[in-house]
């Protein structure tokens, strides 16, 4: 009842997902610091409401329209994104997991038709893979941080919207300039060698220990002499050296939602969950999508109840038998059903 007076403007902003799924705004890239994305807010904002109403639907067992409002969820998803900016990568990331939860819901009250879950299953594989998505943000963050450090070099202000307004010149004038070149070249040391071309070449995936291996790059700095004269490329980027291992997560969370898709359509024309996850192929799954964290298959149990556990192993590459993570590092990625 709540949402009714939203239902219309949820409908056509659906409607508009599926006949435009592109779209790209306007950004002053010179701002930097100040970039204004105010777009991507708004995004969450839909998608938030479109989650709601999703749950709601799921919760009275209307299949279709919380399938509608899933496949507008992950279709919102992809055009916030389309910016390549890491906020507007990571309001993408917090989308697909907003849909992902309610299909989980959606799957454990055994809501789904056969039809419906096909529709989900192949706006899912339309999903570009997220790490290769992340190549792209990276390079156009760097680009920001080496304009900002120019901004800083040179006009110091207009980092701040106020050109002009800050002079530096003389003795400080050649040490901000002394400092600026040697925080662009830490900035583009990091992201080139270990993570974008390490060894040389350029990579086309990701690879998340790399992330962690720019993470102790950054550590190092810190605790060295190079922090004096690098501090701002070690301050600017900690926060993008987490994306790879988030990038991986929800990659992870995709594959086990394609799979429990899967398991639901065999049990909804068997009666029963398969034996093993192969019996999938190729009515249920083209392919098997694989752990492509530690690149093995994906673990699956049917539990004492008859119901099915899927999980993969965790970055730290032991098997806890499907047991969640409880640190940061340690426990697997898991996807257990239970019905309602």
């Amino acid at each position: 009842g709540r949402l009714a007076p939203l239902d219309a403007g949820l409908d056509e902003i659906t409607v508009a997902l599926a006949e435009r799924p592109a779209c790209r705004f306007d950004l002053d890239w010179d701002q930097t610091l100040l970039l204004a994305t105010p777009h991507i807010f708004d995004f969450m904002r839909i998608g938030k409401s479109l989650s709601v109403r999703a749950a709601l639907r799921v919760a009275t067992e209307d299949s279709s329209g919380a399938t509608e409002d899933l496949i507008a969820l992950h279709r919102l998803a992809a055009a916030g994104g389309s910016d390549q900016t890491i906020v507007a990568y990571l309001v993408e990331l917090a989308l697909h997991a907003l849909a992902v939860n309610t299909l989980w819901d959606g799957l454990d009250r055994q809501i789904f038709t056969d039809a419906d879950l096909q529709r989900l299953d192949r706006q899912l594989a339309a999903i570009p893979p997220l790490p290769e998505r992340l190549l792209p943000v990276l390079r156009i963050e760097r680009a920001l941080l080496l304009r900002l450090t120019e901004q800083l070099e040179n006009d110091p202000g207009a980092a701040k919207g106020s050109p002009g307004a800050i002079r530096v010149t003389g003795l400080r004038g050649i040490l901000m300039r002394s400092w600026m070149s040697a925080s662009r070249l830490g900035t583009c040391e990091d992201l080139q060698e270990i993570v974008l071309a390490p060894g040389g070449a350029l990579v086309t995936r990701p690879d998340w220990r790399h992330f962690d291996a720019w993470q102790n790059r950054i550590t190092t700095r810190w605790s060295g002499p190079r922090r004096y004269i690098e501090v701002f490329a070690a301050l600017a980027t900690p926060a993008l050296g987490t994306m790879g291992e988030k990038a991986y997560q929800m990659e992870a969370l995709l594959a086990h939602a394609r799979l429990a898709i899967a398991l639901e359509r065999h049990r909804l024309a068997h009666g029963a969950y398969p034996a093993t996850l192969p019996a999938l192929v190729p009515d249920f799954l083209p392919a098997l999508p694989g752990d492509r964290i530690n690149g093995r298959p994906i673990e699956y149990h049917l539990k004492s109840d008859g119901t099915p556990l899927l999980y993969q192993w965790g970055f730290d590459g032991d098997d806890d038998r499907g047991m969640p993570r409880k640190a940061p590092r340690h426990g697997d990625l898991a996807l257990s059903l239970i019905h309602i």
